[in-house]
């Protein structure tokens, strides 16, 4: 997250897309880039690396509010390929902001409860989602990854999102921000949002900037290492017959506390369609990965030896899990990563954080945008500590082998009363951040809101006299 400029930018007065020089490296060269005219303008704008959800919703938040923007994804296309997602009330209150909730519902449907078995399928437990929807006024939905992706997609203009473009260093001066992508094109801005994962290449300029000046905190060197292989897919066109769940207007969740660390789950979803997924800990004499945070591409290509381990594994829905396997095609797909169960919901917080954050800026300064990004990691990393132990508590209990971890898991389903883990639903729900320039979406449930920061409303006129103001052609002078 930066800001620089100095090459012919990507767009003139006109508006008319101009040719852009090569370069013989993926650096930047200043002496090529010194040779545009004296004085120029250019649209100021926000160039986002990455085309996940956080990289998508970010940029649909920016087109609402007029600012320009670009999105560069290095991949041929935008694939968000895997099983089901789930969806709270954290995510759905902004998506009733911006009027989406009604096109997810037809391709979603509630979660009623989170049903947890052992490898033979003897039912260790249900938890059960009712009193969540009361606390919120939401009901907690399942749609698969592609449903979600492609609902943000619809909300962009294609010519929004440059494919093929990896970015592979920028810098910053007092102009604003130049990027060098994997093709050797330069393109030019104001902010650059790194959102293009947890090996974002952003992020690593970033780090190497910062450990040359001693800035880089220790806990930012350590070693990214993977402990799960995680293989997850859609089956299509399932008979209703042979899996009776698909006449349900509800999911239930259906978890699998496999052996030695393994697990599998199964769901119900619209259209005669069945989400699965298995995982299980990498076997380091299958896998040879280089677990370091340089290893920008960290997927486990070859499924054959995960899906075999599972094939024959009962499916909590009805019959195998390999059956379900067999028919699904494209949407295979592997990661060597630890289990994580918000970070799309992160993505989108941090999405919504960060334009609020953008929407105060009075000028396109470096010390204005410092201050913007600074206020936004102080709403943001207090919030996404809490939820990453939220989310280790949660894996642990769903997943964990220990002897503690199974104890604590049997606990929970038999011992803590439903009010108990009701209070704990309740202080996660609290956090469903808003944007502050739609209308606000009001609470529907019992739970209490945590506020944000700003607690400003901003109306349409105060919204596009701003924009117009920072956000304007600006010249741009060597």
């Amino acid at each position: 997250m930066s800001s620089s400029a100095e090459q012919t930018p990507l767009f003139q007065a006109s508006n008319q897309v101009n040719p852009q020089p090569k370069l013989s490296s993926g650096k930047l060269d200043r002496n090529n880039l010194r040779r545009r005219p004296a004085s120029t303008i250019r649209v100021s704008r926000v160039l986002i690396a990455g085309g996940g959800f956080g990289g998508l919703f970010l940029a649909i938040l920016l087109d609402r509010l007029g600012i320009p923007f670009y999105i560069f994804d290095g991949g041929a296309k935008i694939q968000h390929l895997g099983g089901a997602l789930c969806l709270g009330p954290s995510v759905l209150t902004v998506l009733e902001q911006l009027g989406l909730t009604s096109i997810l519902a037809s391709v979603s449907l509630p979660c009623r409860s989170l049903d947890i078995y052992d490898s033979k399928l003897k039912m260790m437990g249900s938890v059960g989602m009712k009193g969540n929807t009361d606390a919120t006024g939401y009901e907690d939905i399942v749609c698969t990854r592609l449903n979600l992706y492609e609902l943000l997609m619809a909300q962009l203009h294609p010519d929004s999102i440059v494919m093929g473009k990896k970015i592979l260093s920028f810098e910053e001066n007092e102009l604003g921000i130049n990027v060098c992508c994997s093709d050797n094109m330069i393109y030019c801005g104001d902010i650059l949002v790194g959102a293009d994962g947890v090996h974002s290449r952003i992020r690593q300029v970033l780090y190497r900037t910062l450990d040359k000046k001693g800035l880089l905190p220790r806990s930012d060197k350590e070693r990214f290492t993977p402990n799960y292989v995680f293989v997850a897919g859609v089956a299509k066109q399932q008979s209703p017959d042979k899996y009776p769940a698909l006449k349900k207007p509800f999911v239930h969740l259906s978890t699998v506390v496999g052996p030695k660390g393994t697990g599998w789950h199964a769901v119900n979803i619209p259209d005669d369609q069945i989400c699965w997924a298995m995982w299980k800990p990498i076997d380091k004499t299958e896998v040879s990965l280089e677990e370091s945070f340089e290893n920008t591409v960290f997927e486990y290509v070859n499924t054959e030896s995960v899906v075999k381990f599972f094939r024959n594994m009962p499916c909590p829905l009805g019959g195998h899990m390999g059956e379900l396997v067999d028919t699904t095609s494209e949407e295979l797909k592997s990661k060597l990563l630890p289990w994580a169960g918000i970070g799309e919901a992160n993505e989108i917080h941090d999405a919504i954080v960060l334009a609020n954050c953008l929407l105060e800026l009075k000028d396109l300064g470096l010390k204005n945008i410092t201050g913007a990004f600074r206020d936004y990691y102080e709403q943001r990393y207090p919030r996404v500590k809490s939820q990453f132990s939220s989310s280790r508590a949660t894996t642990k209990l769903v997943i964990g082998q220990s002897f503690s971890e199974r104890l604590t898991r049997y606990a929970y389903l038999n011992w803590v009363p439903s009010s108990v883990r009701q209070r704990m639903f309740d202080d996660n729900a609290a956090y469903r951040p808003q944007v502050s320039f739609i209308p606000k979406a009001e609470n529907r449930g019992t739970t209490a809101v945590i506020p944000m920061k700003p607690t400003r409303r901003w109306t349409e006129e105060e919204v596009s006299r701003r924009i117009a103001n920072v956000w304007g052609r600006r010249s741009a002078t060597i």
